[in-house]
């Protein structure tokens, strides 16, 4: 069994309370998966992409969220 992370949890949990656009929750839909791409700088002014994921979200999956967001939610919004 995987090691509770408390940053993951949070991460889930703020998710899960406010991701934009999701109401379904009130009818008893929960989240199931994710993964987080985050930006960092240094101080040096280098930049680099870092991603998470839960336990529960197994790699190959985040890579399928990641490939059908740009995919498919990129030609649905306008930038």
């Amino acid at each position: 069994m995987a090691e509770r992370d408390p940053g993951t949890e949070a991460l889930h949990d703020a998710i899960a309370a406010h991701f934009p656009g999701i109401r379904d929750a009130a009818d008893g839909a929960i989240l199931v998966g994710w993964v987080v791409v985050a930006e960092w700088m240094s101080p040096d002014g280098r930049r680099w992409l870092a991603d998470t994921r839960p336990p529960t979200t197994s790699r190959w999956a985040a890579h399928g969220m990641l490939l059908d967001t740009l995919t498919t939610h990129a030609r649905q919004q306008p930038c």
